[in-house]
């Protein structure tokens, strides 16, 4: 297929809050439409492609859902997790991509200053991490047929994880199927383990991960079997994307069990600027892209992380592709959902409602596989 020498846009009718890819060639875009409590909207996107290689972007209908506006959308066998002031949600997406309501299976209830902010499905899809804001971490465990969700680990079990918590992620390989996850808290990340007693705290802990009086926006798992458990990629508000290997001896000082030594990859594409987020490509963990408060969306490739290296190799930051499409900050990224060798391309959304879609070049392709 041809790559376009542009890419492509579209305008939704909102600000967007956070994007995810529902199957190939559609999209979600979480609005944002506080004003229009009690019920919030997802716009579906439909990505179109002629036989010439032409591409376009448009606006295949809206889901309305009965809870607060998310700022967390994933995605997992049709069904749709959100997060949102209360808590978060289990949803059934309607039959089409047209005009439609959501269908709640599950709520997962934290009280109304909870400020949820992140939110992931376990390995194996009956378990759901949030990043509960005031209330810490959460885990929960789904009920089968839409019966509801029992807390696992978390603010009712009194939480040992420090408000507020602002991203959260299970850690790379399940750890023996014991929803080991990271949890952020201001500029610290904690590996927290819910079969160890909650009072002991994180398992680990990567203390002053970002500058002070920056906090910890995102973090991600590196997503590849020979990385270990203890690995993590983080953003801050101080612009820096790193990528870290609990392996690597610490440094002297700092609490027992904490980590302060450097991290093995270090990114400054968007500082001084936020990071909003950063994901990974769902089958090529070094492929990774990210998007800031600078209104840019980047592109990186990362061998070291794929390769699940210890080795330090901090840099200067220089993407292998950088956009200023975004006139507002750029608050969401997903990647396509790959089908028939494809998935190189993805899409980046600002709050100023503005949707664009970017193509990794063939350069990268390139570099990726060979």
């Amino acid at each position: 297929m041809a790559t376009p020498a542009t890419p492509r846009t579209l305008l939704v009718p909102s600000g967007v809050r956070a994007l995810a890819s529902l199957k190939p060639s559609v999209y979600l875009a979480a609005l944002d439409t506080s004003v229009r409590e009690p019920a919030s909207q997802i716009a579906v996107l439909r990505l179109r492609t002629t036989g010439a290689g032409d591409e376009s972007l448009e606006l295949a209908g809206h889901w309305t859902a009965s809870s607060p506006a998310p700022v967390c959308v994933r995605v997992r066998d049709g069904k749709i997790l959100t997060c949102h002031a209360q808590g978060a949600t289990v949803w059934q997406a309607p039959d089409g991509e047209a005009d439609g309501k959501l269908t709640e299976i599950t709520k997962m209830q934290l009280g109304d200053d909870a400020g949820c902010h992140d939110a992931a499905w376990g390995a194996s899809g009956d378990v759901v991490l949030a990043a509960a804001g005031s209330r810490g971490a959460a885990l929960w465990t789904l009920k089968p047929d839409g019966g509801g969700a029992s807390v696992a680990y978390g603010p009712t079990a009194g939480s040992a994880v420090a408000a507020p918590c602002a991203a959260a992620c299970f850690a790379e390989g399940d750890i023996g199927g014991g929803n080991v996850f990271w949890a952020a808290h201001g500029t610290d990340v904690g590996l927290f383990d819910p079969r160890r007693d909650e009072k002991l705290g994180p398992a680990l802990l990567l203390a002053r991960a970002h500058a002070p009086g920056c906090s910890v926006t995102t973090v991600s798992s590196p997503g590849t079997s020979s990385a270990a458990a203890t690995t993590l990629v983080s953003a801050g508000s101080d612009g820096y994307i790193r990528y870290w290997d609990a392996r690597v001896p610490s440094d002297a000082g700092g609490a027992a069990g904490a980590r302060t030594s450097s991290p093995v990859v270090e990114l400054s594409a968007h500082a001084p600027h936020s990071v909003s987020r950063i994901v990974r490509h769902g089958d090529h963990a070094s492929l990774w892209a990210s998007c800031g408060s600078d209104g840019r969306a980047c592109l990186f490739h990362l061998p070291n992380l794929a390769a699940g290296t210890s080795s330090s190799s901090s840099s200067s930051g220089e993407p292998c592709y950088a956009s200023a499409c975004h006139d507002d900050a750029c608050v969401g990224v997903c990647w396509d959902v790959a089908s028939e060798g494809a998935g190189w391309g993805w899409l980046s959304a600002s709050a100023d409602g503005l949707v664009v879609r970017h193509h990794v070049s063939r350069k990268v392709k390139y570099d990726v596989l060979l």
